[in-house]
């Protein structure tokens, strides 16, 4: 009986020992995919530059005089022939009136040393005067002549000095304050400025590219318009579409950087002069270009990679190599075909042969 009892209890300690054995299922990640797609794509460069005014005009007097009046406020926008200032115009209006009489004095005198040799013309072939007499009256006619013709280039020269009594806007812009009021003394050759005149339509947008750019930009420029867009730090504006007009002549062996100009039309005026922008240049279109969201690429010790959906529902790593980002995709130099779906959402949760599960309606389609 004791025997019995003894290996019930032991039967009883050998089923509490016995270990239980469980497996573990782990279910699919959930992610979200898209296709690797085709289309064209542009390849850009990327620069940091600044605007310029197209024009800078310093505006000076060309002649002397008492500054009578202005007809504009500073910081006005003129257009190209506006009439600015007006310098004291009696004194050139006295020079020129003084011009044309002389004028008058030296005409009348060369036409009576024109009637005096026509009349001494029948004498002389009598000889009833002398040679020497003829010549004087043949000297009378020329030099009275020229007389005229210095007369007649004194009323020209007293007519451009009136004319820069009155100065007027050699271009359309925006002034600049005041130098000088109205009341001083001008004078030709002064230091000081009268105003300053910008224009600002178009503007200029300077920047400088790297060397490893310049063959690639060298290459196309020839055969093409070069088009550029400007993005005002702040962008609260739309990007600003530009021509390349000049390539500079040589790379600073400085900073191994080329100085490239370009023109915007600006006729809205939002690029001011002496702000920064980033530029983008468009180098070329890469026609049927692989692309993928930048969302899906991860990076790795061995440099970038993405997780490929299998058609069994596993993701496996795959690395890849891409080029530049445009809108938000990278071109896809080497490592993935066409049509393949590559993981853009949830890669934290995977790891290699994860079985995964796509979302309804989650695979994108391509960008056309």
């Amino acid at each position: 009986m004791r025997l019995r009892w003894l290996c019930g209890v032991l039967l009883l300690i050998l089923c509490s020992c016995e270990k239980k054995q469980h497996v573990i299922v782990v279910p699919p990640v959930n992610v979200e995919v898209c296709e690797v797609s085709v289309r064209d794509f542009t390849l850009t460069v990327e620069a940091i530059g600044n605007v310029y005014e197209n024009a800078i005009v310093q505006i000076r007097p060309q002649v002397q005089g008492i500054l009578l009046r202005k007809y504009f406020e500073e910081g006005q926008f003129v257009k190209e022939g506006d009439l600015l200032y007006e310098i004291d115009p009696r004194p050139y209006q006295a020079i020129l009136d003084q011009a044309k009489a002389a004028l008058l004095k030296d005409e009348s005198t060369l036409e009576l040393a024109k009637i005096t040799l026509k009349r001494n013309e029948e004498l002389i072939k009598k000889d009833f005067i002398s040679k020497l007499t003829w010549e004087q009256y043949q000297s009378n006619v020329m030099t009275a002549q020229a007389q005229v013709e210095i007369d007649k280039a004194a009323i020209v020269s007293a007519e451009i000095n009136l004319d820069y009594c009155k100065i007027y806007a050699p271009l359309t812009g925006k002034l600049s304050s005041y130098n000088i009021f109205p009341g001083n003394l001008v004078y030709i050759n002064d230091p000081n400025a009268l105003i300053e005149i910008r224009q600002l339509s178009p503007v200029r947008i300077q920047f400088a590219i790297p060397q490893v750019y310049f063959q690639e930009l060298h290459q196309i420029q020839p055969d093409h318009n070069l088009t550029f867009e400007a993005i005002l730090p702040y962008k609260t504006n739309p990007p600003i579409t530009g021509k390349i007009y000049f390539v500079d002549n040589h790379v600073d062996l400085q900073s191994g950087t080329i100085i490239i100009k370009g023109l915007i039309q600006n006729e809205d005026l939002v690029l001011w002069p002496g702000e920064y922008v980033t530029v983008k240049v468009f180098l070329k279109t890469i026609k049927n270009a692989l692309t993928i969201p930048s969302a899906a690429v991860q990076v790795g010790q061995k440099g970038s990679y993405v997780y490929i959906v299998n058609p069994d529902m596993t993701a496996t790593t795959r690395n890849i190599t891409t080029g530049q980002k445009d809108k938000g995709d990278f071109l896809v130099l080497s490592g993935l075909k066409k049509g393949e779906k590559i993981v853009i959402n949830g890669q934290l949760n995977l790891k290699e042969g994860s079985k995964v599960n796509i979302a309804p309606k989650a695979v994108k389609e391509p960008l056309k």
